[in-house]
């Protein structure tokens, strides 16, 4: 069996439909160990995640979470991040404008490091001064290949527009915001966004890319902590996600949320959480293709657009 296998890979012109995986092992599996090794993985810029994560490798991941909680600022936040570390990075908005994206990212800066921060709400209104052009001389500086465009592009044109930026690049991010917006061919929207998710899938695999989706949550989910069940409108994502993450308010973590009824308890609790200066929220990942599942504490302050490991990162295995 063996010398015909043998006899049919080696004729010429002749490529073999069912080749051996040794012969595989021997040709390719070291090159692209290698390959992965040389990238290594893309570091989120948040310890609590890295630590569990250990470095994102290409795959399609789905960003999940409800309204107002901070998805997109915290896309963006992520962008950076990947850029400052000599990554090659696409952001994809079909919301957000490259100026509103600078302006968001120039007023976390100006709040992590001068003592009288800006922010993008002052920027958005017209404020330029010293403080805006010393922060946008530090962001010439430190980000080198980012890439902010607003789209409404359908699932093949995004996946055009993705190979024409992985032309020439090794291992790019690629970040879309967000799921819902694509259009799509049908009137079905879970349809719709179970044909972009295809393709989207197809697109961190051909191009070896981190891929990074936002979607939305389904109403019924917003009293509850995040689960696979939250992304049960937005297709089959459980079956194209390599990864599967959800942003939620902290406190959707606790008792409270875990009995039945007392719905005008949970939405006030929910409502005040919403207000704080800083919000506590958790970052949960629900599905990992090659790791464990977790969840981490994260800090939002909406004012200066700015994510950041809660005070005494703590985590816990789901």
């Amino acid at each position: 069996m063996q010398a015909a296998v043998d006899r049919a890979c080696a004729a010429p012109d002749i490529v073999c439909e069912f080749p051996q995986i040794q012969d595989y092992l021997d040709t390719q599996f070291f090159e692209e160990l290698s390959g992965r090794a040389a990238s290594g993985g893309c570091l989120t810029g948040f310890s609590g995640i890295d630590r569990q994560l250990g470095g994102l490798t290409p795959g399609l991941y789905i960003l999940g979470g409800i309204p107002s909680v901070g998805k997109t600022t915290f896309l963006g936040q992520l962008a950076v991040n990947f850029a400052q570390q000599g990554q090659s990075v696409l952001f994809l908005s079909y919301e957000q404008s490259p100026f509103e994206f600078l302006c968001k990212t120039l007023a976390r800066m100006s709040y992590l490091t001068q003592p009288q921060a800006f922010s993008s709400a002052e920027l958005m209104h017209g404020l330029c001064d010293d403080r805006v052009r010393e922060m946008a001389e530090v962001y010439r500086q430190q980000v080198v290949d980012l890439c902010v465009l607003k789209v409404r592009d359908t699932a093949e044109q995004l996946s055009e527009r993705m190979r024409r930026f992985a032309d020439g690049r090794t291992h790019p991010v690629i970040l879309v915001d967000y799921l819902q917006f694509i259009p799509g061919p049908g009137s079905d929207p879970r349809w719709n966004n179970d044909c972009a998710l295809q393709m989207l899938a197809q697109m961190a695999a051909e191009l070896e890319a981190v891929l990074i989706v936002v979607s939305s949550f389904n109403r019924s989910s917003y009293l509850m902590p995040v689960a696979f069940e939250s992304f049960k409108e937005s297709g089959n994502v459980e079956y194209y996600a390599d990864g599967l993450w959800g942003l939620s308010y902290a406190v959707l973590s606790s008792p409270l949320f875990q009995r039945d009824g007392q719905m005008a308890e949970k939405q006030l609790t929910l409502a005040r959480a919403r207000e704080q200066r800083i919000r506590k929220l958790e970052f949960r990942c629900v599905k990992a293709r090659h790791g464990s599942l977790f969840s981490v504490g994260l800090d939002y302050d909406p004012a200066h657009d700015y994510f950041c490991d809660a005070p005494q990162v703590s985590y816990k295995r789901l």
